[in-house]
């Protein structure tokens, strides 16, 4: 849980691997607070690697969010916001993301500094981005405990761990 991070109950130093599930969290609840982005900077920067997948990442830090927010989005999660909808609920590949809930507004992503489209969505915008260098990132726009099925879950989860070389 991000509180227990934030409080510094569950230090993020020592995770091979760490997953950021923030689902619709925006700008009402904050997707990463000042000390969540400080924590998770200080992590990646020894080496972290991370996937973080929400629906409203780019639009609550880079459209939303203060020039520090947009140099984190920018910095360690390698993305900025083409548009807040990416006016889809599924990937190229076809799998859909609605199970659970609706996700009402998937940001569409723009790559940054050195970073690659990962996923895109099946009208061909940005679903994900991953980046690899000092440490590793994957931030997906949309919330991958929506994706419709295990299968489809576990195949993308054996993506991000491919492309992060995150050995399990």
């Amino acid at each position: 849980e991000a509180s227990a991070v934030e409080s510094g109950l569950v230090p993020l130093p020592g995770y091979h691997f760490v997953d950021w599930i923030l689902g619709e969290e925006s700008t009402e609840n904050e997707t990463f607070s000042a000390v969540e982005q400080e924590w998770v900077a200080q992590y990646l920067d020894g080496g972290g690697k991370l996937l973080v997948s929400g629906s409203e990442i780019a639009w609550d830090l880079d459209f939303k969010g203060t020039d520090s927010d947009r140099a984190f989005a920018q910095s360690y999660l390698h993305v900025a916001m083409m548009a807040d909808d990416a006016e889809t609920n599924a990937l190229a590949n076809n799998i859909s993301f609605d199970e659970g809930y609706a996700v009402d507004y998937p940001d569409l992503l723009l790559p940054q500094a050195g970073a690659e489209a990962l996923w895109h969505y099946d009208n061909g915008g940005v679903a994900a981005v991953s980046w690899l260098g000092d440490f590793g990132v994957v931030t997906a726009g949309f919330p991958l405990e929506t994706v419709s099925t295990a299968e489809a879950r576990n195949m993308l989860m054996a993506q991000v761990r491919d492309t992060l070389a995150v050995n399990t």
